[in-house]
């Protein structure tokens, strides 16, 4: 008598010689046993009824088997493996896309302006690291600059012959480099870009009384409206504007820094700056009307976000060069609302730079006084005199007993 040990044993047998067979039992051979399979039984010699008996327990067999596979709903271990490979590499690839795609952050959000350095150095990559020693740390040793120089980066703004990261390379020797000279040379060299006393005047008077504001909600609204303006006609007045700009911006940051964990509030506020610049939209109650003061309310914030980001790296280099930051254009944080944009690795080298203590040099006092005559001699010492205020109201990171020399011009 044949169990159905002897033909599991003979079909086994079967698949190993059969091409593609690989010594498994085949759900497809068990279902039909072949001649051949037949063949190597030894039958009795009732042989029409053994042969019926074997192939309905064998049919019986195969059934049980395949209802207990379709029960476990399981994948073949071959794709299995696959997926879970694929699923893995897709997990690895995406974390080191985040870490490719995540930039230091500017993490002065806060009670204090002052940057935590610690785990912010670590996450720029090596190659920037490099370029900041091959091309910037060298400038920390640059010569010092005259009023001539000045005159003649005034002039040449906005540098259109240059890429951006040449404009920032230059501008950061210029910064490093610092202006000083005699007060009679500044007005040789200054004296063609004399602007309007009046309208600045009025701008540090106007700027002064909003600083009194006790809504810090309505007094940054009343300074994003005063930075939309700018009535100058040429590089002098466009460098004072620039100046009173900035200060503008810094107040700015300082208030909304207070502010990190205020979503709601910060949210508020860009909305009604939003209507403050775009009154008309809100008269358009019509569903077009809608729909355009939402499409132009989405990209108010996408830009209020860059500028944002400017301005929090406009206060990390004020932190650390105070008015030396005052003296350049390039370093002009609401310049990106207008289209100017910054080079890839701009944020990363303003980290490095102003987290390098390893050159410093005391040029603070040369900004200052430099500073203090070019206003004076475009402007009015008034408005020299407004910025000193600020400077000393919002001092930079520097030793408290640190003096600067206000309109000391070296002799």
């Amino acid at each position: 008598m044949v169990t159905f040990c002897d033909y599991i044993q003979n079909v086994r047998a079967m698949n190993t010689r059969a091409p593609g067979g690989r010594g498994k039992i085949s759900i497809s051979r068990l279902t039909r046993p072949s001649k051949d399979s037949l063949k190597m039984i030894s039958l009795s010699p009732s042989r029409t009824a053994q042969k019926r008996k074997v192939m309905q327990e064998t049919n019986a067999f195969v059934g049980k088997m395949k209802k207990n596979l379709s029960n476990l709903k399981l994948a073949p271990p071959s794709k299995v493996t696959t997926a879970t490979s694929s699923s893995s590499a897709r997990t690895t690839a995406s974390s080191s896309n985040s870490s490719k795609a995540q930039k230091p952050s500017l993490d002065i959000e806060g009670d204090d302006d002052v940057p935590r350095w610690e785990g912010i150095i670590e996450k720029i990559s090596d190659d920037t690291k490099k370029f900041y020693q091959d091309r910037v740390s060298h400038l920390w040793s640059a010569p010092t600059l005259l009023a001539r120089d000045f005159k003649a980066s005034l002039a040449a703004f906005p540098h259109t012959e240059l890429d951006i990261a040449e404009l920032e390379l230059q501008a950061i020797e210029r910064l490093l480099a610092a202006y000083t000279d005699h007060s009679n040379n500044w007005k040789l060299y200054l004296q063609e870009f004399k602007g309007s006393r009046k309208s600045y005047n009025q701008a540090c008077v106007d700027a002064q009384t909003n600083e009194a504001e006790e809504d810090e909600n309505k007094k940054l609204r009343n300074i994003e409206t005063r930075l939309r303006e700018d009535n100058s006609t040429n590089a002098g007045e466009q460098f004072v504007w620039f100046v009173l700009r900035t200060i503008e911006s810094i107040r700015y940051i300082k208030i909304w820094n207070t502010h990190h964990q205020n979503r709601k509030w910060k949210t508020q506020l860009i909305e009604q700056t939003f209507a403050d610049e775009f009154p008309e939209l809100l008269k358009d109650d019509s569903a077009a009307g809608q729909m355009k003061k939402e499409t132009l309310l989405k990209k108010y914030k996408r830009s209020h976000t860059t500028v944002i980001q400017a301005r929090r790296e406009l206060l990390v280099l004020y932190e650390k060069f105070g008015p030396g930051i005052l003296l350049d254009r390039v370093w002009d944080a609401d310049a990106t609302r207008r289209g100017t944009r910054r080079s890839g690795r701009f944020r990363d080298i303003v980290l490095l730079l102003c987290a390098d203590n390893s050159h410093w040099v005391p040029i603070h006092s040369h900004y200052a006084d430099s500073l203090y005559n070019i206003l004076s001699i475009l402007v009015s010492k008034d408005v020299a005199e407004y910025v000193k205020d600020f400077l000393t109201q919002h001092p930079p990171n520097v030793p408290d007993d640190y003096e600067y020399g206000w309109g000391l011009a070296d002799e």
